[in-house]
């Protein structure tokens, strides 16, 4: 297993991928195609990615000084990602509360 500081890196990435289709999918992201094209093209180098990462972790394949720098930098893509996802969950929060707080004012309530 690839532990780049205290991060399974295969574990993460694969994790962002799908909560990144989750947002995709949310019709509060449906109109943002480019976001849709950007998670597709993830999707499809996800596999080779992923090759690169489990042969690491298996010992298939030493982990040279070139992939440990690599390691290293999809793990800094990773916290990166999951800093975005966070963003988008702030986001989404303070849309359905500026929501909730204009659909009380429209019924009267304060």
């Amino acid at each position: 297993m690839v532990v780049v500081g205290d991060v399974i890196v295969s574990k993460i990435i694969k994790k962002l991928v799908e909560i990144g289709f989750e947002y995709a999918a949310d019709r509060y992201f449906a109109r943002d195609t480019r976001m849709k094209d950007e998670l597709e093209r993830l999707n499809d180098a996800l596999p080779r990615i992923l090759a690169v990462v489990e042969k690491a972790e298996s010992g298939q394949q030493e982990v040279t000084g070139a992939l440990k720098k690599w390691l290293w930098q999809l793990k800094d893509a990773v916290y990166e990602a999951d800093n975005v996802l966070d963003e988008l969950d702030y986001l989404k929060l303070q849309k359905q509360v500026k929501e909730k707080a204009s659909g009380s004012k429209e019924h009267g309530h304060s």
